[in-house]
């Protein structure tokens, strides 16, 4: 008995150890990707470093076309602790945070497909270049992925469908997540109906449950409906006048989306003709530009359809399509377009074996799990709706800590087989 309790204490030990490795070799991998990145706001950027220091004013942020105000609250916090314009620190901080996804991941993988898997799980996103290389970056990205894998740690708790309170802090979460990153409402819509469906068969629960999530949901939208409201006279959670009249422009383009624009990349001629006008016209007026460009879109979709048919799957391949890893400008490229690209592909290669093995192998309960509901929303939405809209590989992002959850089951599996040849 004492040697059983000794060898289970040596291997909790020799566990913990193991992934404190990981964590403490993810840390430093990314504060090497981070050191990296471009180091000052531009673009999107300096929108961000904007709206925060317009809080830091205690000013309302209500942005009319792109942003939400998580993002910036997150860096106005950050630079009331360590000093205005502190990147540094901004970057330091999302270090951390993306240290946090590779504990959720582990967690969520160990309860899921077991500690080998799980720890496999964790070496993936731990060491992946991609969500590393946007560390350094004032962008959202690196808390949306830290988020989802939030979201998808409490959707995978079994008290979740018993405790009407988690019903509540879950409307909260996924209100934090589209305070963040407004792209991920409508996956996070589906996905919830879906889970919500899958979870509870008597139709009071049912109702119970999306009636307490939303309550949840808006209490922390709060802030933008009444930003929205305050600003633009519009009843909104995320910025009231999208600019759909790009979208005509980014699915018809000859080539992917210029994202290494400081090395000289550049943007369809065209782009410029449209987004520009657009930024300067009147509200109102840009609700016009926009019904003029989605009749275009509509009108060359359908009248020259084989077109359309062939740029949308061109754009769905282009917004997986990894050629380089940091954004603005990399420092790598065009040496590590191959590598960067063979990477990625196989990332998502062995997350699809992954999955798929695990589908042939729980087949009845799949469609009720969780991570499985969220991964299939998130892939379809990014894949089918995103590229109507725009080829930019950031948008796919988010799915990585996905992938890197059933990649890692995937090796574990495939180990499997591998040691059962040998045996044979």
């Amino acid at each position: 008995m004492k040697l059983h309790h000794k060898r289970t204490d040596y291997l909790r030990s020799f566990e913990g150890i193991f992934l404190l490795s990981i964590l403490i070799g993810g840390f430093v991998y990314r504060l090497y990707f981070a050191d990296l990145a471009y180091k000052y706001p531009v673009f999107d950027m300096d929108r961000y470093v904007g709206f925060a220091r317009d809080i830091m004013r205690g000013r309302l942020v209500a942005d009319c076309c792109d942003k939400t105000a998580g993002y910036p609250m997150f860096l106005a916090f950050i630079f009331r602790l360590f000093g205005n314009a502190n990147y540094d620190a901004v970057r330091i901080v999302q270090v951390f945070f993306d240290i946090g996804t590779i504990v959720y991941i582990v967690k969520i993988a160990h309860e899921l497909f077991g500690k080998t898997a799980g720890y496999i799980s964790g070496i993936l996103y731990a060491f992946n270049p991609f969500t590393a290389s946007y560390t350094g970056l004032l962008l959202p990205e690196v808390l949306t992925i830290f988020l989802t894998c939030g979201w998808v740690y409490l959707a995978t708790r079994k008290q979740l469908f018993t405790h009407p309170m988690l019903w509540l802090l879950y409307g909260i979460y996924i209100g934090v997540l589209v305070f963040v990153r407004k792209q991920m409402m409508i996956i996070i819509l589906l996905a919830t109906a879906w889970i919500m469906v899958a979870s509870f068969r008597k139709i009071r629960r049912k109702i119970a449950f999306i009636l307490t999530v939303v309550c949840g949901f808006f209490l922390v939208s709060t802030y933008s409906l009444y930003g929205n409201i305050l600003t633009f006279h519009k009843l909104s959670i995320t910025p009231p006048y999208q600019p759909t009249g790009q979208m005509y422009i980014l699915f018809f383009a000859t080539k992917p989306y210029s994202e290494l624009v400081l090395m000289g990349q550049q943007f369809e001629p065209i782009y410029y003709a449209v987004s520009e006008p657009w930024h300067a016209a009147p509200l109102d007026a840009r609700e016009e530009i926009n019904k003029k460009y989605l009749e275009l879109f509509v009108q060359k979709a359908t009248s020259q359809f084989p077109l359309f048919l062939k740029l949308y799957i061109r754009n769905m391949f282009w917004i997986w399509d990894r050629d380089h890893l940091f954004y603005y400008a990399d420092p790598w490229y065009p040496g590590d377009k191959t590598k960067t690209r063979i990477t990625s592909w196989l990332y998502i290669g062995i997350a699809v074996y992954g999955l798929a093995v695990w589908l042939f192998t729980n087949r009845r309960g799949a469609i009720a799990q969780p991570l499985f509901i969220v991964t299939i929303v998130l892939v379809v939405i990014t894949t089918f709706l995103f590229a109507l809209f725009s080829s930019e590989v950031r948008h796919s992002l988010a799915a990585f800590g996905m992938l890197s959850l059933w990649g890692g089951y995937g090796v574990q599996r495939f180990g499997l087989i591998l040691r059962k040849i040998k045996i044979g």
